[in-house]
């Protein structure tokens, strides 16, 4: 699409209240974006030139580490283009792309074969949670992809709107003007991004299952900002609609403006009015710097939230189990031994103080059965549910 596409969706990037959120949030999810950007693009690259095969899959290999999404998207990448509608842009015989990413893939094994014995002994633990999916919460995640959550928090439907719009705008020009060779990748990161954004809302709504993850879609957000600037350049040097004519060609331009503002309000409501009250990182954390005192322990199940955490609260942040491997997400693991086990050892960290934190949530303690150990044997002065997950305070009865 050029360099000033390239220099308008990185524009962008840098002012999305979204990617900023993450990145603060969530450091992880902004390495993927990254490393699925930088394998997008050697990868597609690599189809128009015939040339850096072997990068395409070291890359790619290093971003399906990243996040267990990213394979999702490199492989449906892989799929779509395979079809006769793409093969224009290729220099590569049609097949060739699918058995790279297929290697890709297979560096992944090490990985992939711990987790899929995982998912075999037990429940998947997102599919395991109820969600009654709503229209409005997937024009509420679009909202906050162009507008930020602050936004979308404080019930500001009119910044929403607009940077929904202003999207629409920019994304549907591009599609206009991608149709030719040359430019068809640009459809084929809008087709992909829709499957990866739309297929887990419409499984989520037929199996009642908390499978639509908003935030997955950050992994294409820079791909998807890059096709919002080719549509501005592209809008802006052809005729967007032919009957118009030369007239509505700073429309793109406009659309660009406008949701450049959108994201740049939505970043100041971001910080002027932080949105952590629902989704509890910054707050929860504020709590637990303010309010544990010194020699109360900090537990937080599942470990995985250690990280995030830590880097918010300054002080001794207790994983259950303790023994949890951070190389693996949701290793296979005894239910009965894990509860045990971690009520042994709370019980060990406790003893001599009259209170003690816990963040929780559910994914690995199957049926609540630590939270009654707890509840059984500890008074529960507080419990603030944050979508980040619940924050209880236990005192000795």
């Amino acid at each position: 699409a050029g360099r000033g596409a390239g220099l308008v969706g990185a524009a962008l990037v840098t002012v999305s209240p979204y990617a900023v959120e993450f990145s603060q949030e969530a450091a992880l999810y902004a390495l993927a974006a990254l490393l699925t950007t930088f394998a997008l693009t050697l990868g597609l690259r690599w189809q128009r030139t015939g040339r850096g095969g072997v990068a395409y899959v070291l890359v790619a290999a290093l971003a399906v580490y990243s996040h267990y999404v990213v394979p999702v998207i490199l492989s449906t990448v892989a799929a779509v283009a395979l079809l006769r509608h793409f093969r224009a842009d290729s220099v590569l015989p049609r097949w060739y792309f699918l058995p790279a990413t297929g290697a890709a893939l297979a560096l992944w094994l090490p990985w992939l074969v711990p987790l899929m014995q995982s998912w075999v002994n037990t429940e998947v633990p997102r599919a395991s949670l109820p969600q009654d999916l709503t229209a409005g919460q997937v024009i509420g995640a679009l909202g906050q992809y162009a507008a930020g959550t602050a936004a979308l928090l404080s019930g500001d439907r009119l910044l929403l709107a607009t940077g929904i719009g202003a999207t629409a705008v920019l994304l549907a020009v591009a599609w206009r003007h991608s149709g030719v060779p040359g430019r068809l990748q640009a459809r084929l990161l809008m087709i992909v991004s829709a499957v990866v954004f739309l297929a887990p809302a419409l499984a989520a709504l037929l199996t009642g299952r908390w499978l639509f993850v908003p935030h997955f879609m950050l992994f294409l957000l820079p791909a998807l900002a890059a096709v919002a600037g080719a549509g501005v350049m592209w809008g802006s040097r052809e005729a967007t609609f032919p009957a118009a004519g030369r007239a509505i060609r700073w429309v793109p331009a406009a659309a660009f403006g406008i949701l450049a503002a959108v994201h740049i309000f939505g970043l100041w409501k971001f910080y002027a009015q932080p949105p952590h009250g629902a989704d509890g990182l910054r707050e929860l954390a504020a709590v637990l710097r303010t309010e544990a005192q010194p020699g109360e322990p900090v537990f937080v199940t599942p470990p995985l939230l250690l990280p995030s955490l830590d880097h918010y609260v300054g002080r001794e942040i207790i994983g259950l189990p303790e023994d949890f491997d951070l190389h693996h997400v949701y290793p296979p693991y005894d239910g009965q031994h894990w509860r045990l086990r971690s009520l042994q050892r709370v019980m060990e960290r406790v003893e001599g103080t009259g209170r003690f934190w816990l963040v929780y949530r559910p994914e690995l303690d199957e049926g609540g059965g630590l939270l009654l150990d707890l509840t059984g044997r500890f008074r529960v002065t507080r419990s603030v549910t944050y979508e980040f997950g619940t924050l209880y305070t236990f005192e000795a009865r």
